[in-house]
């Protein structure tokens, strides 16, 4: 996201510099055309702690306007989850006493700085983290999803001040989607050393064919992606209709140490079998593949008979407008913005059923995806022929019309942004 668009703004020089406070960044060696710093050190390993991002905020402070008037700063953009950084507003921490400096809304209003909030949403918002929101001079939410929750919690508490600044950011809230790079994300034809079925060869060694039902799921192995019902649903799948031949491909390492997650073990609780019907991406890496290289991900996503999603809750989810892209149909549950992407007949759509709440998550109740009906409509999607309304090739040309049309072009909304920043677009006339 940010590099697309930081890029761009580069190349055409519209800043004179663009300084990124990199989070995960530690000072390794980079080609990018703007300076990072580092936002994770060992001494500060929390990005989002307050005595951390004083950093910031002082260099903000110090370089916004120099002795003899040359102007430094003049924008300051957040990307980050609303409630990642609602700190960055509070007074407890930043009040200009002890060395710590003021909030970010009184520093960029004493410089002249505009400042700029891009959130993704995924699930419903707690008031108390609408601080940011009503701290910054343009709030910009991915989608009309999160437009709503912002709003509907901005709403929340604001009896008895009627022209307060939660009620006045409403009016301010943006939307600008999320792109996605259709040079790299792209149907690839037949014949060519990447094509569906040449893909599938090179990355299961022979074990996928032709006739298969390949689904895939390219996520990260966290509790909030919820990919042991995405191992149920294969699992249902597989005892409605074996002669479907169902497999998968989850694009994740199998373990995630930190969150204590092991798929494999749940898989082999569930009775599928790894290397056979059920791949993961630990094998990918063994087979030389790299899990973050983009094209060899579009190559997956042209593997794929369908990409599914049975996440609690998505701000975007990226892999369903890359899928779309490259030609691929989509699936997942009606909730969050992945409702939004998948609307108008774009994906395939699965109702929820009953909500969990999981651990480290905020206490956000979470949808969850109804497996049986998942199964149900993929399988009715598999049968159908590729002419027929509601087959899987109906889907993935709907989708891929509109993941390739102006609206998720990265040109058009890197100059959209600019518009927001009132600065001159970069568009010729």
């Amino acid at each position: 996201m940010a590099q697309n668009l930081f890029s761009r703004w580069a190349a055409a020089k519209v800043f004179k510099e663009i300084w990124v406070w990199g989070i995960g960044y530690n000072g390794f060696p980079h080609s990018l055309p703007y300076h990072i710093c580092p936002a994770d050190l060992k001494e500060m390993p929390a990005w989002h702690d307050p005595r951390n991002f004083r950093r910031f905020l002082l260099a903000l402070k110090s370089t916004a306007m120099t002795a003899n008037g040359t102007s430094g700063f003049t924008h300051v953009w957040i990307l980050q989850d609303i409630h990642g950084v609602n700190t960055l507003t509070n007074r407890e921490y930043f009040d200009g006493k002890n060395g710590m400096p003021e909030s970010l809304r009184p520093l960029c209003a004493e410089f002249g700085i505009k400042s700029f909030l891009y959130f993704p949403v995924d699930a419903e918002m707690e008031p108390e983290w609408m601080r940011i929101v009503a701290d910054v001079d343009v709030p910009v939410a991915y989608c009309e999803y999160g437009r709503e929750e912002a709003v509907k919690a901005l709403q929340v508490g604001v009896a008895g001040e009627p022209q307060g600044p939660r009620v006045k950011a409403i009016s301010r809230i943006q939307i600008q989607p999320h792109g996605v790079n259709r040079e790299i994300y792209r149907k690839v034809a037949e014949g060519a050393p990447d094509h569906k079925w040449a893909a599938r060869a090179k990355m299961f060694g022979g074990k996928v064919a032709p006739e298969d039902f390949l689904m895939v799921c390219v996520a990260q192995n966290q509790k909030r992606k919820a990919l042991w019902h995405t191992l149920e649903l294969l699992r249902t799948i597989k005892a409605l209709r074996p002669d479907l031949r169902p497999k998968m491909y989850i694009h994740a390492n199998s373990e995630n140490a930190d969150e204590n997650i092991n798929l494999k073990t749940v898989a082999n609780q569930m009775g599928l079998e790894g290397g056979k019907e059920l791949f993961f991406g630990d094998a990918m890496l063994k087979r030389g593949y790299a899990l973050v290289d983009e094209y060899n991900l579009n190559a997956i996503y042209n593997a794929a008979d369908v990409l599914v999603s049975t996440s609690f809750g998505e701000g975007w989810g990226l892999p369903l407008t890359e899928a779309m892209a490259a030609g691929t149909a989509v699936a997942g549950p009606a909730h969050s913005s992945v409702a939004e992407l998948l609307g108008d007949d774009r994906g395939i759509l699965f109702n929820t059923a009953g909500h969990q709440v999981v651990v480290g998550d905020n206490s956000r109740l979470r949808p969850c995806t109804d497996i049986l009906d998942a199964a149900q409509k993929l399988i009715t999607a598999r049968v159908l022929a590729p002419e027929e309304q509601g087959s899987l090739a109906s889907f993935a040309a709907r989708g891929e019309a509109w993941a390739r049309s102006e609206y998720l072009d990265w040109d058009r909304i890197a100059n959209e942004w600019l518009k927001l920043f009132g600065l001159a677009s970069t568009e010729t006339e």
